[in-house]
């Protein structure tokens, strides 16, 4: 569009030198080439930067980055606060490290605090929030400026993990990885480190350095204080996003790391054994055996083939129980592994507890809504 207004300019411009209709199109052309370069600014990523260095041995997921090879990764601050002042200096110093190597993305974080003591230390399920000071990574392995992988960890050494999509308006927290984590409280403060394995990421393959997107978040709970590497407005993010992906800084420094092969097998047998006994008749017993397999395998890093024989489906984290006195049925958040994959792709949104909007309830898939013959 602009590289057609530019051509039939130019042959204006030639065609009527020095004329008021042509310095009303200079005018003109002056308002797109402001407006261009607005939007090169704004839709580009921040210019903020973090340096990964590599390590040839791995630090001890303790918590602890006191290590010599935290010693040497580049450290980087200058975070600003999101709540409650929106952009205000933060009230606490929070210090930033990664490393890596062969397998593994190492994230190392120091949060200086003026009263440890006052640290909301509460224990939880995984991906429950809770009232507690955690410290968050985001990271866009595909530099696709819309999606991105959030790792949380809290103070008190809970885990949460989910996928955003759609420049950071969906957050799909059923999607879980393996990862380390370990938390440690010191006299100034507390320290935390990350083991993000490449295998909980999806990047693509290339010669030379990888270039991706990332941003921090840390939460002081007696504050109400939220504080980010790269802030980003409210006024400039829609209502709802959890964090722009489009607008995060950049992680650099990486090379000759392979994505690895995403391959999961999950199978299980069960054997039930059922007696009668009908006195004076002799006991009968049957035998009745189950088994099947769950297989996720990344075929390539943007196709993944997901294969389900004979699913058990029990063999899932329990729901937890609910007394419902409303006349609303309850909803269960959806945890079969089969399900889950590509599930983003029905979201459209996030209530005010960031559980998902999705266009299908996949639970309904595999049995008979209760009371549905009553409806015909």
């Amino acid at each position: 569009m602009y590289f057609l207004h530019f051509t039939l300019l130019s042959l204006m411009f030639n065609m009527f030198p020095g004329s008021k209709f042509m310095r009303f199109y200079r005018y003109i052309i002056s308002i797109l080439t402001l407006s261009l370069t607005a939007g090169f600014l704004y839709g580009g990523t921040s210019s903020k930067n973090i340096v990964a260095v590599r390590t040839s041995q791995p630090p001890k997921i303790d918590g602890d980055i006191g290590e010599f090879q935290w010693q040497q990764a580049v450290p980087v601050s200058g975070f600003r606060q999101f709540d409650p002042v929106e952009g205000a200096s933060p009230t606490e110093e929070t210090i930033v490290r990664i490393l890596y190597d062969d397998n593994a993305l190492y994230i190392g974080v120091i949060c200086r605090d003026s009263d440890p003591s006052q640290l909301a230390y509460h224990l939880t399920r995984r991906d429950r929030t809770v009232q507690s000071d955690r410290f968050s990574v985001m990271i866009d392995s595909y530099h696709d400026q819309s999606t991105a992988y959030l790792f949380s960890g809290a103070v008190s050494g809970v885990k949460s993990d989910g996928l955003l999509s759609q420049d950071g308006m969906i957050y799909d927290i059923q999607w879980d990885a393996v990862w380390d984590f370990a938390s440690k409280i010191h006299s100034d403060g507390w320290s935390a480190e990350f083991q993000i394995p490449y295998s909980a990421l999806r990047f693509t393959r290339q010669q030379g350095e990888y270039v991706w997107g990332i941003n921090f978040r840390r939460y002081i709970a007696r504050k109400k204080e939220t504080d980010e590497w790269v802030m980003i407005p409210r006024s400039e993010t829609p209502p709802g996003t959890i964090s722009s992906v489009s607008k995060m800084g950049t992680l650099s420094g990486m090379t000759d790391i392979q994505p690895p092969m995403h391959l999961e097998i999950l199978p299980y047998h069960v054997s039930k054994f059922s007696f009668l006994a009908q006195p004076p008749f002799p006991t009968e017993g049957e035998y009745a055996p189950d088994f099947g397999v769950d297989l996720k395998y990344g075929l390539t890093n943007n196709f993944t083939l997901d294969v389900a024989i004979n699913p058990d489906f029990g063999q899932v984290e329990v729901d937890q129980a609910y007394l419902n006195l409303t006349v609303f049925e309850t909803f269960f958040p959806e945890k079969r592994p089969f399900f889950l994959e590509g599930s983003q792709i029905f979201s459209f949104g996030n209530a005010f507890d960031n559980t998902e909007l999705r266009l299908l309830y996949s639970r309904r898939i595999g049995r008979r809504p209760g009371g549905y013959s009553t409806l015909y």
